[in-house]
């Protein structure tokens, strides 16, 4: 599980023939997920708890703070599980603007989680979303209910339920949410590797190993597979953990 001094853990990761906005497996993944083939929903990471499982957020640790920026992309996340707070619980932001386009699609998030037993959690996200067009506005108050197992302490097994109170059906399709459900599988091989597994209803699977070289770089490979719009992307990445 991450330190709770890893407010200075520092990621980076190059992805090659990998696009997150054609994909749109979630609203949102981090660096870290998008290195591996899209997976986390059964890993425990600051940037993806809101939006991969929030569930994760009963296993993180003090107050964590993740910020992604790109030329099409803005996030951020803050989440508290640290002994004042009450219940461990964060708040999301999540902008993007589509290239050569005048739309853009917006997400406001707040999860909270708790344990229901030594080896489960429970966690339940809710969302604004807000999708501009030349046209028009849409606007959207939806949730995501997640669940962990953690069985041992290297491996996870994670199933979400993205989307609950259904789709907004006057939303353009490209900026739509999509109801779904999504299972999650995380192993942890003697502190060198890490493997994960991601299937999702909506047609997506993605597989993802990550290699400790040291205590400090991570190398990153993953695979993603979209049936739906037959497409599959590979994604490498290139990792650091700076001093705690």
């Amino acid at each position: 599980m991450p330190h709770p001094l890893s407010l200075l853990k520092l990621t980076v990761i190059i992805l090659c023939s990998l696009s997150i906005e054609s994909v749109q497996a979630q609203v949102f993944n981090s660096s870290t997920s998008a290195a591996t083939g899209l997976t986390g929903r059964a890993a425990v990471e600051p940037g993806d708890a809101v939006y991969l499982n929030p569930s994760a957020l009963a296993h993180l640790r003090g107050r964590q703070f993740y910020a992604a920026y790109s030329e099409e992309e803005l996030a951020f996340t803050l989440s508290d599980n640290s002994p004042d707070a009450m219940i461990p619980a964060a708040l999301g932001y999540f902008q993007r603007d589509f290239s050569g386009r005048e739309d853009s699609f917006s997400a406001l998030s707040l999860a909270l989680a708790e344990f229901a037993g030594k080896k489960f959690a429970m966690g339940l996200t809710g969302h604004y979303f807000s999708a501009k067009t030349p046209q028009e506005t849409y606007r959207q108050i939806n949730a995501d209910l997640g669940l962990m197992f953690t069985p041992t302490a290297n491996m996870g097994l994670g199933l979400v339920a993205y989307n609950l109170l259904g789709e907004a059906d006057d939303m353009p399709g490209f900026l739509r949410p999509r109801r779904s459900v999504g299972v999650g599988f995380n192993y942890v091989y003697k502190n060198i590797s890490r493997f994960r597994v991601d299937v999702s209803t909506l047609d997506q699977i993605g597989l993802g190993l990550e290699t400790y070289i040291n205590s400090f770089l991570i190398t990153r490979l993953g695979y993603f597979n979209d049936w739906d719009i037959k497409r599959e992307l590979l994604s490498l990445g290139l990792g650091f953990k700076g001093p705690r």
